[in-house]
């Protein structure tokens, strides 16, 4: 039985501006799991959350319960183009050094 114990984070679902939507992908053993607002058994749990209506701009804070050995990236898709950009300071550790940044690789071609 392991003795480690869950990383928890926030994560918020808000878009960005010009309607670049956010994303979560949460990694284990090399296996990428894309968060979609559910838990994931033996990835992710939801802890809980807090919905705040805003018309276009309504978003979900989740609170996130991640199992050891699990790495959360974040961030939104490109401007016109869904690629990923980085997104600094969203993600936010509870437990630990503070807050993370997640550095997300661009598109295919290295272009922002």
């Amino acid at each position: 039985m392991s003795t480690e114990t869950a990383t928890h984070i926030t994560w918020n679902d808000q878009i960005g501006k010009r309607g670049r939507r956010p994303w979560l992908l949460l990694i284990k053993d090399d296996v990428i799991h894309s968060f979609e607002g559910d838990s994931i058994p033996g990835i992710v749990a939801v802890v809980g959350y807090d919905y705040q209506p805003n018309g276009k701009w309504s978003n979900t804070t989740f609170r996130l319960a991640l199992a050891p050995g699990v790495r959360a990236i974040s961030g939104l898709n490109g401007w016109n183009t869904a690629t990923f950009r980085v997104w600094r300071n969203h993600v936010k550790e509870e437990e630990g050094n503070g807050t993370q940044e997640s550095v997300v690789p661009e598109g295919p071609t290295g272009e922002s």
